[in-house]
């Protein structure tokens, strides 16, 4: 496997490059800001020595690699097997900050046990770390997945149980990016965010609506789902109401954190599509 430098933070790493343009052009973009732009301002805002990052779903490890480069203890959280092997070589590739990043073969979840990984066949999963840590993974229960999707199996550990460990103590910064696991995760972490009050980076994610409105019944089924959706993600903004500062992503292409009041986060739970949160007390 090719190897590429990459300017993160304060330093220069080493990241493994498949033979997938994909991942090459992932790279070279993020070292140059342009994936996720919000979030990484707000790793660079927190990440820093003597400070804790806890990554639920780090994949192959760019805030994570980001954060450890800043000088903060990472707890990272990773269950897909391909995605999670990439992580480990790229802390390997770089023995300056590994020890200093604790990694998680597991995903957080509202008990402890196993449950199936679902990623979209036609990402490649099973050739590439593409679809490891890709938009269609979901876990099953939270999605079904495409007809043709993969299914892997993997170990899964109470949030809440989790949070109580010494890993967690002094967390700085929660960032939980769980392609729709974060239903289960977030009112399962309650306790933990109200008592220790780390800055959190949520993204929610939900059906997309312009699939739903293509299909048969379209109508029925984008009503359907808005009320399914907002079932879901109404336990979730209840968990975290009372931060007192709350902002919501402009897109994904711009560090643009604009303020929302609570009303306009509890009515969070009537939208569809992906929606990025920042929340710090």
């Amino acid at each position: 496997m090719d190897e590429q430098v990459v300017a993160l933070g304060a330093a220069e790493l080493k990241v493994g490059v498949p033979d997938d343009e994909r991942i090459r052009t992932f790279w070279s973009l993020f070292a140059a800001g342009g994936f996720e732009p919000g979030t990484r301002r707000i790793v660079e805002q927190h990440a820093a020595p003597g400070r804790t990052f806890v990554d639920v779903g780090a994949w192959i490890g760019p805030f994570t690699l980001l954060a450890a480069s800043l000088g903060a203890t990472v707890v990272a959280y990773e269950p897909d097997p391909l995605a999670v092997a990439e992580l480990r070589a790229n802390l390997a590739r770089n023995p300056q900050i590994a020890g200093t990043v604790e990694v998680h073969e597991v995903a957080l979840a509202a008990s402890t046990g196993t449950a199936m990984l679902v990623a979209d066949a036609g990402l490649g999963h099973g050739r590439s770390t593409v679809a490891a840590g890709s938009a269609a993974a979901a876990l099953a229960g939270d999605s079904d997945g495409p007809a043709d999707a993969v299914r892997v199996p993997v170990h899964t550990v109470d949030a809440r149980s989790e949070a109580a460990t010494d890993a967690w103590r002094g967390c700085s910064l929660l960032k939980i990016d769980v392609e729709g696991g974060e239903y289960a995760v977030v009112p399962r972490l309650r306790r933990h965010l109200r008592q220790q009050r780390p800055a959190l980076l949520l993204s929610l994610h939900g059906p997309d609506p312009a699939s739903i409105l293509t299909a048969r019944f379209g109508r029925l089924r984008l009503v359907r789902h808005r009320l399914v959706g907002a079932l879901r993600r109404a336990p979730l903004l209840w968990s975290v109401r009372w931060y007192p500062h709350l902002y919501r992503a402009a897109d994904n292409r711009t560090d643009d954190w604009r303020p929302i009041s609570r009303g306009a986060l509890l009515l969070l739970a009537l939208r569809l599509g992906e929606t990025e949160l920042y929340l710090h007390a």
